[in-house]
């Protein structure tokens, strides 16, 4: 069976601060069930579906990381979330460095966001 690396980052920001309690990182392996050309089938509780072509929109794709974020939302509130699939390993200042883009590129000067938790080791 097939190991997978899965990094999941969450990020809560309260008034444009994040604290420790609004601050997630999970770095875990999954195993493949299934798989074929096309899609994997993981070995979870909901038996997650990964893409392994196309662009990953409607699935998550094995190696393209899944950068997403809630602005003001009346259920989430302020949140940035980042997810990952991937057969190779990735460092946690890679991953820091994809959030830091993402955040200038949605928000520019106004997304000024410590991701210093980023940097402890867990």
């Amino acid at each position: 069976m097939t190991l997978l690396n899965y990094y999941r980052v969450e990020i809560v920001l309260k008034a444009g601060i994040v604290n420790e309690e609004g601050a997630f990182y999970k770095e875990e392996e999954k195993t493949i069930l299934k798989e074929n050309d096309s899609y994997a089938c993981l070995d979870d509780h909901s038996f997650t579906t990964l893409s392994k072509t196309g662009d990953g929109r409607f699935t998550a794709r094995i190696g393209k990381p899944s950068i997403y974020s809630h602005i003001n939302d009346n259920c989430f509130g302020t949140e940035i979330v980042y997810s990952l699939y991937s057969l190779a390993s990735k460092r946690k200042a890679t991953i820091k460095k994809e959030i830091a883009l993402y955040i200038n590129q949605k928000f520019g000067c106004f997304g000024n966001v410590d991701l210093s938790f980023l940097d402890k080791e867990t």
